[in-house]
């Protein structure tokens, strides 16, 4: 799948993310719309391992397979593919903090899903992520949905 299949609205990035919160087992996922300009979706799951972190904006990737049996997919989609579409189109922040941590682990990813920086930060056991500028990159496409 293109970003451009995955990602094309406020509301496709928002159902992407509730989706990805949803897979995770999260019990409370908050939603907080500012139009275009930032998007963000916190859950109370388990958080993201940092062992993890490399690959989850990257395409093509997933947390969510644990073994080759397909008959027994359970998830709503590949959190790979709509993060890894998520960067391709606009600016991409996540904070995770798993049980284990005391503290957490704050991410900026670049449009190819890699992690460009690092930080520690405050925040309770979950994952928030935060997309800002969507099609900043595509003005054709930021004016489309700007109408």
């Amino acid at each position: 799948l293109a970003s451009g299949q995955v990602v094309t609205s406020v509301r496709s990035v928002i159902k992407e993310l509730v989706e990805n919160s949803l897979d995770a087992k999260a019990s409370t996922v908050e939603v907080r719309i500012h139009g275009v300009d930032k998007i963000t979706v916190r859950d109370d799951g388990p958080g993201i391992d940092e062992d993890n972190m490399a690959m989850v904006c990257k395409r093509y990737c997933t947390s969510k397979l644990r073994g080759f049996d397909l008959s027994e997919l359970t998830t709503m989609g590949f959190r790979g593919e709509a993060l890894s579409s998520l960067c391709a189109v606009a600016e991409v922040t996540m904070t995770t903090r798993t049980a284990g941590e005391s503290i957490a682990r704050a991410y900026e990813f670049s449009s190819m899903g890699e992690i460009l920086r690092q930080s520690t930060t405050a925040a309770s056991i979950g994952t928030t992520v935060q997309v800002t500028k969507l099609f900043g990159n595509i003005p054709v496409r930021r004016q489309v949905i700007v109408k």
